[in-house]
């Protein structure tokens, strides 16, 4: 028997309306609640080929993985399917295996496509298994959800992938959580949270709301211009956050290099275990607003400001050196092998203090 591991890609959505009777389900708004997937809504079909164009790998014969070679050469059976929800305020999704992207609805309804991949040893095989890949939509006291469920991928045997895409409002706060696979959220202003235990996060064009995004393995990258909280943790991954908005940015990373532009009215909390951090702060002539940290255990730390751009400096590394313009005061030796720089840089400000254990910390003007 297969053990079916069971995910709710949830859309669990609270309905603008107290007495919502939301519905879910079918091919356009307005479907009857409990309707299992069907054809693709048109409004979304065009992100569906553009997201999920790109196939799974068949494995050749002879193939060999985790110590076994396979005897058969795998056959790939593909298929869609969508529907779309309406009169909603909310949006959470999920997906088990592959790429999850969200991007603006413009109508106020919900569309979502999947495409789902089945590989195994002969096209008949492999058409039959498109059906344990079960993905349905419902409305439940007020809040709609759908429902991915598949086998678990086994070699030899069938291994099995889903794509899935989704338009919602754009001031809909959203969550969104993979197993294995990349997420995209596109365009959106409301508060996002994400996250994946294996693969890349990409947010871009946020312009309001809180972000939270969180992965195991793999890079995020964040263009945000929203005033709130952006709170990112990788255990091993690069991370890249650009803000033109204000707010806080607080990240944490165990191993990859961590990389922020943001002004002055921007407070940081920027934490490395083992890798470099660059930290760009653009507005020159305007004095630091809040105290920042930005610290590295194992890695080097840049810092380049603004031309004119002032606030309190306190710099320390335990093993290693501190790099200045000729304009910047000397730093001072510290400890045995360290150095350290305290002072106020362009009439000083809120202040910044930057730490690493080994590594050089470097400071450059932007002309």
């Amino acid at each position: 028997m297969k053990i079916v591991r069971r995910m709710a890609a949830i859309l669990a959505i609270a309905c603008l309306i107290s007495a919502c009777g939301g519905s879910a389900g079918g091919g356009g708004p307005g479907s009857p609640a409990g309707s299992v997937a069907g054809e693709v809504p048109s409004a979304i079909k065009a992100m569906l080929d553009e997201t999920c164009g790109t196939r799974p790998t068949p494995l050749a014969e002879d193939s060999e993985i985790g110590g076994q070679r396979l005897n058969y050469a795998e056959v790939l059976a593909e298929e869609d399917v969508g529907s779309s929800i309406s009169d909603a305020s909310k949006l959470s999704a999920g997906n088990i295996n592959g790429t999850l992207r969200v991007k603006t609805s413009s109508d106020g309804n919900v569309y979502w496509a999947a495409r789902k991949w089945t590989l195994s040893e002969t096209m008949e095989k492999a058409e039959s298994e498109l059906e344990n890949v079960a993905i349905s939509s419902d409305v439940k006291d007020n809040a709609a959800t759908v429902d991915v469920s598949q086998p678990d991928s086994v070699l030899p045997g069938t291994r099995y992938e889903t794509c899935l895409v989704i338009m919602a409002p754009s001031d809909w706060p959203q969550s969104s959580n993979n197993e294995s696979g990349n997420i995209e959220i596109q365009n959106m202003s409301g508060d996002v949270i994400v996250e994946t235990a294996s693969g890349d996060i990409i947010i871009t064009q946020h312009t309001g709301g809180t972000i939270g995004a969180k992965t195991q393995s793999g890079d995020i990258s964040i263009d945000t211009a929203s005033d709130k909280e952006v709170t990112v943790s990788s255990q091993s991954g690069n991370i890249a956050i650009s803000t033109s908005g204000s707010g806080k940015i607080t990240s944490t990373n165990v191993s990859g290099d961590l990389e922020v532009n943001a002004d002055s009215r921007v407070a940081v909390d920027l934490q490395n275990r083992s890798g470099d951090i660059h930290y760009t702060l653009t507005n020159g002539g305007v004095p630091y607003q809040y105290d920042g940290i930005v610290s590295s255990e194992s890695g080097s730390i840049a810092l380049d400001l603004a031309d004119g751009f002032g606030l309190h400096l306190d710099a320390e590394v335990l093993t290693g050196s501190i790099e200045v313009p000729a304009a910047f005061p000397a730093p001072a030796p510290s400890g045995v092998t360290g150095e350290k720089l305290v002072a106020d840089i362009n009439g000083g400000g809120a202040a910044l203090t930057i730490r690493s254990t080994t590594g050089t910390i470097s400071i450059d003007t932007l002309n």
